[in-house]
């Protein structure tokens, strides 16, 4: 039977801490393996999904948990936890939404958090999950200039959409012309016609 004892000898000593990122990537990790052990203890039907929720960061003396529908993960309760107080978190809320019946830090509270120890120790401590994507370089030069690329290109457009439209209004202008019979009867088509 597995015991806290045994639980808290497998994580290394400091506990490491993650970044932000890495907490929430991980949480949603451990939430997701605690699901299929659920699913496969016959906790749950096989085919039960997860509801979609939000992530949070939180910190100081605030334990990772569910909140109002919301998932608050403190990578670093108090400056001394990091990984081990996650898995214990997530561990406690799957134990009362999978197995409401079990008893809080009971024997299946145990196995479940030796179970999301010993995949987190097997899946995040090394840095798995930093894996950033590297800064874009940004040249603001270049930029702006593309920005007044297309400010001209939006121009020209509509100043070809004018000429179009000039064309077209004359030729109906003209129509108009023959048809009434008088040239000066409509007045100048534009500024500078007599």
């Amino acid at each position: 039977m597995t015991t806290y004892r045994d639980i808290n000898a497998v994580w290394p000593t400091p506990y490491p801490v993650p970044t932000s990122r890495e907490a929430i990537i991980g949480a949603k990790r451990l939430i997701r393996r605690a699901h299929r052990l659920a699913i496969d203890d016959g906790a749950v039907p096989k085919f039960a999904k997860l509801r979609r929720r939000k992530f949070k960061i939180t910190s100081g003396n605030r334990y990772t948990e569910i909140r109002s529908g919301v998932w608050y993960v403190n990578p670093n309760q108090n400056g001394h936890w990091g990984w081990h107080q996650i898995v214990h978190g997530i561990s406690h809320w799957a134990q009362r939404h999978y197995w409401p019946q079990a008893d809080g830090h009971g024997a299946l509270h145990a196995w479940l958090e030796k179970e999301l120890a010993e995949y987190a120790i097997n899946n995040f401590l090394a840095g798995q999950l930093g894996k950033a994507t590297p800064p874009k370089v940004v040249d603001k030069i270049a930029v702006r200039a593309a920005a007044v690329a297309g400010r001209i290109k939006a121009w020209e457009a509509k100043r070809r959409r004018a000429d179009t439209a000039l064309r077209k209004l004359r030729r109906q202008e003209r129509y108009y012309e023959r048809r009434v019979g008088h040239p000066g009867l409509l007045g100048p088509s534009y500024p500078g016609e007599p």
